[in-house]
């Protein structure tokens, strides 16, 4: 199988479906609140819906830079929840915003402007899981190259049994 092929059967299905929750859920990417009523996308798995982790759906674009964040809990959420947020409670989930995002790989460390050790411990977390991603990777590849080895010297003996027959 070519790994162009590979990535098209690695490419995951998404879903948009209207939200029937009774309790708030956040997109998995930005942390934008996700409320009943909502348009929201989910994966697709093996033909099973994933509500576990929602998504804002395909025309609303994710909150990609902490200060687009800090506006949106000022001029939309505080709005929506009808409540007025202190500078210090903005800062915190601005922090956690960013830790959020540095520890799915969204964000990386030089794009956090105020780096802490909780952000250094959520990178190098990331960091560790990428590399044992890609060690199964490799060892499921190098299992797989050993048994297509192993066909084909089986092939070879097959046909040089049937040649001295």
């Amino acid at each position: 199988m070519s790994n162009s092929i590979k990535q098209l059967d690695k490419a995951p299905d998404f879903r948009h479906f209207i939200t029937k929750r009774k309790k708030d859920a956040e997109c998995g990417v930005c942390l934008r609140v996700l409320r009943a009523g909502d348009l929201v996308k989910a994966k697709v798995v093996d033909g099973v819906l994933r509500t576990s982790i929602l998504y804002c759906p395909t025309k609303t674009p994710h909150i990609d830079s902490a200060n687009e964040y800090r506006e949106y809990l000022v001029n939309v959420l505080s709005v929506e929840e009808n409540k007025e947020y202190s500078v210090a409670y903005i800062e915190k989930e601005v922090h956690n915003w960013e830790l959020h995002r540095v520890r799915r790989g969204y964000l990386t460390l030089p794009d956090v402007k105020k780096l802490t050790k909780a952000h250094r411990q959520a990178w190098n977390d990331y960091c560790d899981y990428q590399v044992k991603k890609l060690q199964k990777e490799y060892a499921d590849l190098r299992q797989q190259h050993k048994q297509e080895e192993q066909d084909i010297r089986n092939k070879i003996v097959e046909i040089e049994m049937d040649r001295n027959e």
